[in-house]
Formats: structure tokens, sequence, C-alpha cells
């Protein structure tokens, strides 16, 4: 094939994906009037960008504490993930499943969103980093993600209905670099 159907292909590729998201946003587009800003217990709620840092600060916290239940309970029934290794998860229970069973696999998350989300209505998304310190081989590493969340508002709380994980290779080659050798 020449190089001219390799790009067209790609482009489509891209195309594609555009369509996806777009879809996947308007599909999560709001059903009904305005949000209040404060949910049951006090928690801030769907449509405000505090119910966005809320979920975001809660999700870390379950993690930090390898609550694999408690972080499930922050997707949609129907959500979709991708892993950083590419493998795709329907569902609040394969999501849950996909969480490592050995607490000494997981590490300590720290989430910070590059920019503000974007909200329109009832949805929402968000792109950002997450570093991971975990101990490998018995040497500290961090782990550095790029992540793009899909939100949706649900029972007065924002959900994650998509979220996409992919490895910083460039920030995790830097930090392999810099790893004293044996």
């Amino acid at each position: 094939m020449t190089s001219t159907g390799r790009g067209r292909r790609t482009t489509v590729a891209c195309v594609t994906a555009s369509v996806v998201l777009v879809v996947a946003v308007q599909a999560c587009a709001p059903k009904s009037g305005a949000d209040s800003t404060k949910a049951a217990g006090g928690m801030a709620a769907s449509g405000t960008a505090a119910g966005i840092d809320s979920l975001r600060q809660t999700w870390q916290n379950d993690y930090n504490r390898r609550d694999a239940a408690a972080l499930a309970a922050h997707y949609t029934e129907d959500a979709v993930s991708i892993a950083p290794n590419g493998t795709i998860n329907t569902g609040r229970a394969a999501i849950q499943n996909n969480f490592p069973k050995d607490s000494t696999m997981w590490g300590t998350a720290t989430i910070a969103p590059s920019k503000p989300a974007v909200i329109s209505g009832n949805s929402a998304w968000e792109v950002g980093t997450a570093k991971i310190q975990t101990t490998t081989k018995g040497k500290p590493m961090t782990i550095t993600e790029n992540y793009l969340v899909l939100l949706q508002a649900d029972g007065g709380q924002w959900k994650i209905r998509a979220a996409a994980g992919v490895v910083d290779s460039a920030a995790n080659a830097s930090m392999m670099r810099a790893a004293p050798k044996k």
C-alpha cells in the first residue's frame, strides 16, 4: 500500500475517534433542568466544578486506601474504562475487577487536572495527569499517566462515564534514565 493510503487510513481513524468522542459527550447531555450546587451529605453536586473536584479527590483517596469497590462506585453502571495497558473494561463490575487484587501492587496516587474541566449541563470532560508512587524490585518509582475522563451527573453527583489512561512514556523514560544503575 502507498503512503497516501496509510495517511488516509490514519485520517479516517482520527475522524472516527473524534466522532465517537462527540457522540459520547452528547450521550451525557442534560436531560433535565438546572442542577443544585449541593447534594445530600453536603458534597458538591453535578453541574459544578466543585463537584468534579470532589469526585477527583474522593477517587484519589479511595485508590490510596486500595478500595476497589469504592473506586468502582464512582463509575456509571455502563461505564467504559481503557487502562494504560490497553485493556478495555465495560461496566462497573468489570472495572472493579480490573484493580489489582494484591494490595502490594497498588501505589499512592496523586491526580491533577491539566486545565479546568469543561462542563455542559449534566456532562463534562477533563484531562490531567496521575502520578503513582510505587516500589519495583525494592526501588521507589513514579509512574506518570495522562488521562481523559467523561463525566455524567447521576443522582446529584458526578460519575465517570468513560475513562482512558495512557502512560506518559517520555516522563517515565526520563525517570528510568535517572534511576541508579546496579
